[in-house]
């Protein structure tokens, strides 16, 4: 098992087992035998063809009953392997199990389950903690909860399923959950002002349905870490949920600690560039010039003074 929520109700399971009694959600380890329940030796393969590169440790595989009742839910390998589950008809979903910033909601029914993420600060991506005032947010932004970029996600659903007999065959196509958003950002002139950078990036779905692989209809930003990667470029990049069609603007913030004390937050609308991006799940986003003032960069850290003042300079990009 490897998220804590599968220990603590594999523990329950095998304690109801133990006693003879039914429990809220069986979970079984494959390929143990010592923890196998009559019913078909149904054999679950997992069509990676949706990304071929995907390499999770394991997937978790929940079948919920279509007439009602507690789920049953196996750990197997990549490749897939055989789950025990009594005959009948079942409504399934499966996720890697390898994961550690993803939080899993409504988990006990198959049409509201969820993947989303814990919360989190706009200055989560600075090198070292940051106690003071968070930057400034303004607009529609300033209602957007802050969450943490979840881990890499794949799932896969199949619906009113029927289990009937030891060769039935349950072909399962786990697809990837969220996208990589890279930021890169050439010519910054006086980089050498800046003590500590990060970013965030507005307008992503909170999460996504397990069911259907929807996105959810709440908005949220995401931030990330960002580090100078040349004499005058500073890169970054994040994992996120996505957007979905009614999102509002996707609005880049670059987060700089100068070293006299001073910050600034730097602000693009790059809806346009993540909307239209030509593979949806590796977006990049090329931000070109950028001006630092120039300040003593001999006066230290920039954690000093001014740590409750915030200039927010927009930017808007060239066409």
């Amino acid at each position: 098992m490897h998220s804590r929520f599968r220990h603590r109700v594999l523990s329950r399971c095998l304690v109801a087992i133990a006693a003879g009694l039914a429990c809220g959600a069986c979970i079984y380890d494959y390929p143990d035998k010592d923890c196998v329940e009559p019913g078909s030796g149904l054999r679950v393969v997992f069509d990676w063809s949706a990304d071929p590169t995907a390499a999770p440790e394991g997937m978790s595989t929940l079948f919920y009953p279509v007439g009602g009742g507690d789920y049953w839910q196996y750990e197997l390998p990549l490749e897939g392997g055989v789950a025990g589950v009594p005959d009948g008809e079942y409504n399934i979903v499966c996720f890697n199990n390898d994961t550690s910033s993803i939080l899993f909601e409504n988990q006990d029914d198959y049409d509201k389950a969820l993947v989303t993420t814990r919360a989190a600060r706009l200055t989560d991506g600075f090198s070292t903690d940051y106690p003071y005032s968070q930057p400034p947010r303004r607009g529609a932004e300033a209602s957007q909860p802050v969450v943490a970029a979840p881990d890499v996600v794949w799932g896969g659903s199949r619906g009113r399923f029927r289990i009937d007999g030891n060769d039935t065959l349950l072909v399962l196509h786990p697809a990837p959950l969220v996208a990589r958003y890279t930021v890169t950002v050439t010519h910054v002139v006086n980089i050498e002002s800046a003590s500590q950078v990060s970013m965030a990036l507005s307008g992503f779905s909170a999460g996504r349905m397990l069911s259907t692989s929807d996105m959810i209809p709440v908005d949220v930003t995401v931030p990330a870490s960002m580090r100078r990667t040349g004499v005058d470029t500073l890169g970054g990049w994040m994992l996120a949920f996505g957007r979905d069609d009614d999102a509002p603007r996707c609005l880049l913030s670059i987060y700089v600690m100068f070293r006299d004390g001073t910050r600034k937050v730097y602000e693009y609308d790059v809806t346009g560039i993540v909307d239209n991006a030509p593979d949806p799940l590796d977006v990049h986003i090329p931000i070109e010039g950028l001006e630092f003032p120039e300040v003593d960069t001999s006066s230290g850290t920039g954690m000093e003074v001014g740590v409750d003042d915030w200039d927010v300079v927009e930017i808007e990009l060239s066409t």
